[in-house]
């Protein structure tokens, strides 16, 4: 019986370590190249860029831990906007953003529109550094409660919401 069960216990060592080094798929996913058709627009980048970020978007994709469909390419589809999207996978990529995009400063709705994305994503480090660019260029108020109604009435910039 003990030799039975050493036997088991090394047969189980060498199983695992076999599979550790023969099933490499969970390294060559960290550098494989993804393919996201995103409005109709296709990108490819790495795991590696997709998934720096814990808890996103991305890595719930990658994980399978989200229904996703892929196109006719293999591509998984994702329905938004392919130009706000540029320039959250450039986010990904760089780990910096830049308040001057094609040599001309955002507008605030520009600002907005990039943190709803950001927001969509998941994108946590990027969500707070276009608060802070947001509070800072055109003011904490820029879409926050409306301080004239004591409800909980929302503004951002000329439109009231009820």
């Amino acid at each position: 019986m003990t030799f039975l069960k050493t036997f088991l216990s090394k047969q189980l060592l060498r199983n695992l370590l076999y599979y550790s080094f023969q099933n490499e798929d969970y390294l060559t996913e960290i550098t494989m190249i993804i393919k996201l058709n995103v409005g109709g627009k296709t990108f490819q980048t790495s795991t590696e860029t997709l998934t720096w970020i814990p808890h996103t978007f991305f890595t719930a994709l990658l994980s399978n831990n989200l229904p996703s469909e892929k196109d006719e390419h293999n591509a998984y589809f994702i329905d938004r906007d392919p130009d706000l999207f540029s320039i959250i996978l450039k986010y990904l990529r760089t780990k910096q953003f830049t308040y001057f995009e094609n040599r001309e400063r955002l507008s605030r709705k520009e600002i907005v529109e990039i943190l709803h994305e950001a927001e969509f994503y998941g994108i946590i480090p990027l969500i707070e550094k276009l608060y802070v660019l947001k509070n800072n260029t055109f003011g904490p108020n820029s879409f926050s409660k409306n301080s004239n109604n004591t409800g909980n009435d929302l503004t951002c910039g000329d439109i009231h919401f009820s």
